[in-house]
């Protein structure tokens, strides 16, 4: 799946739940609405009937009107009932009753649901009034308390009037702020709330016309998406084989790089073995000639025959020479012929063996230019290494030593060996290297020589056998003395006694 396709269905998917949220909140907001219409609606009609009330009963306590058989029908407890039935048949929507648990019409007697809510006013005399809903019905229901007013007629039985004791064996007994009955207004659903529901349709209609859209049109993006997703996966295929393709091809670059780099320090590694070969074929045939003058003057001299042992002894001497002379050239030869061959195993050795095996190939060279090599050597710690790739890196850094010296004409010059736990330093007193480059020897193809005696691959290479091949460390850096000129650049190889190998 990709990522606009993602995207697009989160995109989505906020969408629905921001309308679905959107349109809860109305429908919350437009209950709560319809529900405060409908309150106040009720509450209205309801104070009406409590004014009507307060006021008939003023009526005939202050004697306004005169209570007997004939006004008795104005009482409030038959006077609601007669104006609570017309209002009803009147509003076919709203319906209004004055009821007790002991009235004294019958008909005002409260019904199991107007019975819990006088329980509710009884438990809660703090409550001015109480809204319900059940289904498409809304209830307003307000208690009305025994006042002074009521207890004329409410009271004590024998204190009541006489057309009231006469007319009425119930509901006496009352005492001041008992719950005497509610007005309970039953209201179906408004203009206003029919206009709202009217709304909270409209838009469920139009959130499912808009989800409606999105569902078809992510069906749409889908089905596209798959298809780019095919094309996608053929393109990456193609890529991929053309990443294993660029992969081989690098692989065999890096192939022809190291054997590059061996073919140029091949040449270099010639001019060794003449330095080197060229003492001790000097000494062969000094020695060779000593011996045939030797021979000569014994044919010639009668007296030397007389002297065969020490002759004997002389010949010995100057053959053991020969054998010495011969040995270090099998060594020499030896050395450059393991030089050149690749490393299939590790080899577990110390940096001193490393550094004598390189030093063997490349001191000769070193004589002819008065180069002085000072080794030391802090302890003997053993390594994991492939001994040709190491002789290969110390060999370059030493040549490169040597070059810059001969390029300088510098005077004494040396080079200090260190090899003290993982870290070998190779350090000169050839001016070191200049600042602006000295992050760049590494580099593939950079080299302060000319095109003549330079690759550019002799560092970078160094650095990944090291780095890659051996999992260490190899950097320079210039040393300077206690004024802050700069004495010579100074290499460091840092390797790990458990090398991690490729």
């Amino acid at each position: 799946m990709s990522m606009h396709y993602k995207i697009f269905v989160i995109f989505a998917i906020v969408i629905t739940i921001i309308f679905s949220i959107k349109l809860y909140d109305d429908y919350v907001l437009s209950k709560e609405i319809k529900e405060l219409s409908i309150k106040y609606e009720a509450k209205a009609i309801s104070d009406f009937l409590v004014a009507f009330r307060s006021t008939y009963q003023t009526l005939f306590v202050d004697n306004h009107v005169k209570l007997d058989k004939s006004s008795i029908e104005l009482l409030p407890v038959r006077a609601t009932s007669e104006i609570s039935k017309r209002f009803s048949s009147l509003n076919n929507q709203s319906k209004i009753k004055t009821v007790s648990d002991r009235p004294r019409n019958p008909v005002n007697m409260a019904n199991p649901r107007q019975l819990e809510v006088m329980e509710y006013f009884k438990k809660n005399k703090d409550k001015k009034s109480l809204f319900k809903t059940e289904g498409d019905k809304y209830y307003y229901s307000q208690p009305l308390y025994i006042t002074e007013v009521c207890l004329s007629c409410h009271g004590a039985k024998e204190n009541a009037p006489k057309v009231i004791k006469n007319s009425y064996d119930s509901a006496y007994d009352y005492k001041l702020g008992e719950l005497r009955g509610i007005i309970d207004v039953e209201l179906s659903q408004t203009k206003l709330g029919t206009i709202l529901d009217r709304n909270n349709d409209k838009r469920v209609i139009f959130v499912f016309i808009i989800l409606s859209v999105i569902l078809i049109v992510t069906f749409v993006y889908t089905r596209y998406n798959k298809k780019l997703e095919n094309e996608v996966i053929g393109l990456n295929k193609k890529l991929k084989q053309k990443v294993t393709d660029e992969v081989e091809k690098n692989k065999n670059q890096y192939e022809q790089l190291i054997q590059k780099t061996r073919l140029a320090q091949m040449g270099e590694m010639i001019s060794m073995i003449a330095h080197q070969w060229r003492q001790p074929l000097s000494s062969i045939s000094a020695i060779a000639i000593n011996l045939k003058l030797k021979l000569l003057l014994k044919d010639e001299n009668s007296e030397a025959k007389a002297t065969s042992d020490e002759d004997n002894k002389y010949f010995l001497n100057k053959l053991e020479r020969i054998e010495e002379t011969v040995q270090v050239l099998s060594t020499t030869i030896d050395d450059f012929r393991n030089f050149y061959k690749p490393d299939k195993k590790s080899v577990r050795m110390g940096l001193k063996d490393i550094v004598l095996k390189s030093l063997n190939i490349i001191e000769a060279s070193f004589k002819n230019y008065n180069i002085e090599i000072i080794e030391d050597y802090k302890d003997e710690q053993k390594f994991d290494m492939y001994g040709n790739e190491m002789m290969q890196v110390i060999l370059n850094i030493l040549k490169n030593a040597q070059d810059n010296f001969i390029e300088k004409n510098v005077e004494n010059p040396y080079i200090k060996i260190t090899a003290e736990g993982s870290t070998l330093s190779i350090c000169d007193n050839g001016g070191g290297i200049p600042e602006d480059i000295i992050e760049q020897i590494f580099d593939p193809y950079f080299s302060t020589k000319d095109e003549k005696n330079g690759s550019g691959l002799g560092l970078y290479m160094s650095k990944t056998i090291i780095q890659d091949h051996h999992g260490g460390k190899l950097y320079v850096e210039n040393q300077v003395d206690a004024q802050g000129a700069i004495i010579g650049a100074c290499f460091k190889i840092i390797l790990l006694p458990k090398m991690n190998k490729k």
